[in-house]
C-alpha cells in the first residue's frame, strides 16, 4: 500500500535538491527564505494592527493564518503540478508517481518551517505569549 515510503532515501535526496533549486536563482539564496517572511510579517502587522483594534492581537492571528494558508496553497498547487513538470522522472525511471507530490509538499514544509521560525520571535515580542 505505502511501498513508496520504502524509498525514503530517494524522497530525501529529491527534497534537498528541490529546496536548493528553489533558491538557486536568487541573490540572497536561502537567506531570502528568512527575509521574505519577516518583511511580510512586518507589513501585515503594520496594516492590520490599525484596522481591527477591537480584537486583541488581530494582526498576529492574520500573520499565523497567512503563513499556514501559504503553506497549504503552495504545497497543493505545486504538488498537483509536480508530476507534469517532472514527467521525465516518471517515464524514464521506476519511480512511484506519489513520490513527486510528497517531495514538493516536504519542500514547502521546510520553507514554511523556516517561516514559522521567523514568526515565533515576532509573536513573543509583540504579544508576550504563545497560545
Amino acid at each position: 500500500m505505502f511501498g513508496y515510503l520504502k524509498e525514503k532515501d530517494v524522497i530525501w535526496v529529491l527534497t534537498k535538491y528541490e529546496f536548493k533549486l528553489r533558491y538557486r536563482g536568487t541573490v540572497l539564496g536561502v537567506g531570502w527564505s528568512l527575509l521574505a517572511p519577516f518583511l511580510l510579517a512586518i507589513v501585515l502587522y503594520v496594516v492590520f494592527r490599525n484596522v481591527f483594534k477591537f480584537v486583541e492581537n488581530f494582526a498576529l492571528y492574520v500573520l499565523v493564518g497567512v503563513f499556514v494558508f501559504r503553506f497549504f496553497s503552495l504545497a497543493t498547487s505545486m504538488g498537483c503540478y509536480s508530476i507534469i513538470s517532472k514527467s521525465h522522472l516518471v517515464t524514464k525511471t521506476n519511480l512511484h508517481r506519489e513520490i513527486l507530490p510528497l517531495v514538493t509538499t516536504l519542500t514547502h514544509f521546510l520553507s514554511s518551517f523556516v517561516e514559522f521560525l521567523i514568526l515565533i520571535p515576532i509573536i513573543i515580542v509583540l504579544s508576550g505569549k504563545i497560545g
